[in-house]
């Protein structure tokens, strides 16, 4: 079998970005909603999203390959080693001219793990120029400002990184319920109460009142000055002191009904 220094970095980034296009040719959209994708891995849900698996898959490959040829064998030296890895960065590069930024990305994700990038008698070797264009690649996915740098380059991508999408998209399902609830409060103790009255004018305004209903309700509201009035559906709960004021005064204070109630209205006159 061939070394992997035998294929120009240019025909790897061409064949496998040949590979990943057709898949993401193949990708159906909703697989990657999160209420699917997430599931994956309970028992019964295996087949429900393979397009999500065989993205997730072809990116694991390409990052486990680039690992298993910079570390399988014991016989490199430091000097050998960084020669694999110089070929994994213009391997990168190459990935970039193409647009093809999920193989890219998986290439610095295997440079980036712990078990390559400790290795400082490798990297300490790895010519500048190279380190130069590792350095500039990786720029591309920090999170500074919520990966706004990879966001803007991964939707011109002719294939782009999802990885970024399907994070998206799991933190939108798992919102945590804290996060609700303090929202809630807030909303709630910032509201501005209306008091009965303007509530009462909104109501009217929404809906004005028929024309019985608002002379009934205007009689509901006299002003209780020097008059004194009594209302009860029944009237053997009237006082009998009410009731012979009343007698006596009928023609000066007429009885008037509204629905069941009976109103009278009592004139006190103060004499000196």
């Amino acid at each position: 079998m061939p070394h992997v220094l035998a294929f120009p970095p240019d025909l790897v980034a061409k064949r496998s970005t040949q590979m990943d296009a057709g898949q993401f040719r193949n990708m159906v959209p909703y697989h990657y909603l999160c209420s699917i994708w997430c599931q994956q891995d309970k028992k019964g849900n295996e087949h429900h999203t393979p397009t999500v698996c065989a993205t997730i898959i072809q990116f694991n490959n390409v990052a486990t390959c680039v690992m298993t040829i910079c570390l399988c064998d014991w016989s490199m030296k430091a000097p050998d080693r960084a020669w694999m890895v110089e070929h994994w960065i213009e391997v990168a590069g190459e990935y970039g001219v193409l647009n093809n930024f999920s193989s890219l990305y998986a290439i610095l994700s295997a440079l980036q793990n712990i078990a390559i990038c400790h290795l400082k008698r490798t990297w300490k070797v790895v010519s500048r120029e190279s380190f130069q264009k590792f350095e500039k690649l990786s720029r591309i996915f920090s999170p500074e400002k919520n990966h706004s740098l990879s966001r803007k380059l991964l939707t011109k991508g002719i294939i782009p990184y999802l990885g970024t999408f399907l994070t998206d998209l799991e933190m939108l399902n798992n919102v945590p319920k804290y996060y609700l609830y303090e929202h809630f409060g807030a909303w709630f103790l910032g509201m501005d109460d209306l008091s009965k009255a303007q509530s009462y004018k909104l109501s009217c305004d929404f809906e004005p009142l028929p024309m019985s209903a608002s002379s009934t309700h205007k009689t509901k509201k006299t002003a209780i000055g020097s008059n004194i009035s009594c209302t009860s559906s029944n009237p053997s709960l009237v006082p009998a002191s009410i009731k012979t004021a009343a007698a006596t005064t009928r023609n000066k204070c007429p009885v008037s009904r509204v629905g069941d109630c009976c109103i009278i209205r009592v004139t006190l006159e103060v004499r000196q």
